[in-house]
């Protein structure tokens, strides 16, 4: 065995950490000196971690992890596939106490003075199909703290929500939606006239204005929400297809697919409710590929819609071992019911336990995107 010399091994030590610091923190002064406010320079630690929002729903929360904060995301998915509805439930979020004092407590700890109070957000809706007594009464959307945009043309749509993205005070841009209407240079032309790609080339410019927008704006909870649609193939193979571009795929943290599943339920031919499966093509701030699904019923006409909260926590609580499930018995508590309605009406009459089985379940969701 060969042994190094004493003076051997300290020709080889390594330089001295304290001045090679002070050399780089020279270096990272001189930088923010010259670019002042529109660069972020600092080590990677000092960098605050992945911020999300809950969105109350148990089956989106548990494939994502949460809505990310300070993110472009994408809801996507064919027609009434709920994604609107869960577009706008986001929106009420944005407005909710729990948002506001998490944001007044970033904010002191970023340094940053924006009065949380004062954040509000945008509804650009393009299709302008939002109606502010279905907001307030589905969701409890406050319409006095939503800023609703209905522009005249995609290419205007684009310039406000840039505007807004770099406002010191949005908390939130929803964009509804990207495929409503087409760029002016397809609108003023005859319907005969082929122009390829021209929406692609429109929206491959845009987001990538949207994304030096939201660089710029120091407020690291200001989010962006698209919501695109899935069209079906004309080929031989049919199948389905994403338009609008490319440049979304790549700018997102986090793609939602929301797609119908089976045929509506129907009474005496009047729809009463429709299962929805949900899955995420991309994740960035979770773990990726998941999927789940829920119930969506509609009770006393189409206006009041229900989402079945209390059966998504029962069934992620199953999956999770909180709730033991043989065959179609449920425990949980104490408790042995035979099916999950049984046990939904059984959580329905104790709000005590209904709230510690949201918290086990929410803290195993955290668990499993935080690992």
């Amino acid at each position: 065995m060969i042994k190094k010399s004493k003076t051997a091994a300290s020709n080889e030590e390594a330089p001295k950490l304290p001045s090679k610091k002070k050399e780089l923190e020279k270096l990272l002064d001189s930088i923010r000196s010259k670019y002042k406010d529109s660069s972020v320079v600092s080590f990677a630690s000092e960098k605050p971690r992945s911020l999300t929002l809950w969105s109350d729903i148990p089956a989106f929360d548990g494939i994502t992890g949460g809505f990310p904060l300070g993110r472009i995301v994408e809801f996507v998915g064919p027609e009434s596939s709920t994604k609107s509805y869960m577009a706008y439930t986001m929106i009420a979020r944005f407005q909710s106490e729990e948002f506001l004092s998490s944001a007044k407590k970033l904010f002191k700890d970023a340094g940053i003075a924006v009065n949380p109070e004062d954040l509000m957000p945008v509804l650009i809706d393009v299709e302008g199909t939002y109606t502010k007594e279905w907001g307030e009464r589905v969701f409890g959307i406050d319409n006095e703290r939503l800023i609703y945009v209905q522009p005249d043309s995609i290419e205007q749509s684009a310039d406000i929500a840039q505007v807004f993205l770099q406002y010191p005070t949005t908390s939130l841009v929803c964009y509804d939606s990207m495929s409503y209407t087409g760029a002016k240079g397809e609108v003023e032309e005859t319907a005969d006239k082929d122009q390829m790609a021209i929406n692609a080339r429109f929206w491959n410019k845009t987001l990538r204005k949207f994304g030096g927008s939201m660089n710029k704006n120091k407020n690291i909870v200001r989010s962006l929400l698209m919501i695109n649609s899935e069209y079906t193939k004309v080929s031989m193979y049919g199948g389905t297809e994403l338009k609008n571009g490319i440049q979304l795929r790549l700018s997102k943290s986090l793609s939602v697919k929301f797609r119908p599943v089976g045929r509506p339920e129907t009474v005496n031919d009047i729809v009463v409710g429709r299962n929805y499966n949900i899955s995420t093509l991309k994740n960035k701030t979770g773990v990726p590929f998941m999927e789940d699904s829920y119930h969506m019923s509609l009770e006393d006409g189409p206006r009041k819609n229900k989402l079945n909260i209390e059966g998504q926590l029962i069934s992620i609580a199953s999956q999770y071992g909180i709730v033991k499930k043989s065959g179609s018995w449920y425990s949980y508590l104490g408790h042995k019911v035979q099916g999950q309605e049984a046990l939904v009406e059984l959580l329905s009459k104790d709000l005590t336990a209904l709230q510690e089985l949201k918290d086990l379940v929410y803290h195993e969701i955290e668990a499993t995107h935080r690992a």
